[in-house]
């Protein structure tokens, strides 16, 4: 054994005189070398020296399953949310709203072509017409008594606030009684 590492230590100093290299360099370079020889003779031996035979699985089973509980479980999600966003739509809107706008919508009354009288109709109804508000509601009176009757309904054009576009837009909820 003691006649080995003499003989290794021979070998090491003549291998690092003909490269250039210290003895510590050529020791690190052996390691390495032998190191990579020891892992490719194993690997070799250890994949080489048994026959491995695959095995054939069939899936078909499981997929099927998945592919159901898959389907299944997307048709509930979408269910979750369309109801989802049924419960959430309606705060939405209620947060939105102005008040004013609401109660006036409240206020309003359906009307029927040629249903209002504009020589005798009231505030309230007036205000009832589409783009009419208070305001204007207040002036088309006030231009009543001026005049103590509309004759036609082009009278309504010298009330400020109501043009030729308004008018088209409640002449035909209006009437004048003959």
């Amino acid at each position: 054994m003691l006649g080995l590492r003499i003989k290794l230590k021979q070998f090491i100093n003549n291998l690092s005189k003909r490269l250039g290299f210290t003895s510590i360099e050529v020791n690190v370079l052996l390691f390495i070398t032998v190191t990579f020889i020891v892992g490719a003779f194993a690997k070799f031996f250890k994949y080489n020296s048994s026959v491995k035979t695959l095995r054939k699985f069939n899936y078909s089973k499981q997929d099927s399953l998945f592919l159901e509980l898959n389907n299944k479980s997307q048709e509930q999600n979408i269910y979750k949310k369309n109801v989802q966003k049924r419960v959430d739509s309606k705060p939405e809107l209620l947060d939105f709203r102005n008040k004013k706008k609401d109660i006036k919508k409240k206020d309003k009354l359906t009307l029927l072509s040629g249903s209002i009288n504009i020589n005798n109709a009231g505030l309230n109804t007036l205000i009832n017409l589409p783009g009419i508000g208070f305001k204007t509601a207040k002036k088309i009176i006030e231009l009543r008594k001026r005049k103590k009757k509309f004759t036609s309904l082009n009278d309504l054009l010298e009330v400020k606030g109501i043009g030729s576009r308004k008018l088209k837009k409640i002449k035909k909820y209006l009437y004048i009684e003959k």
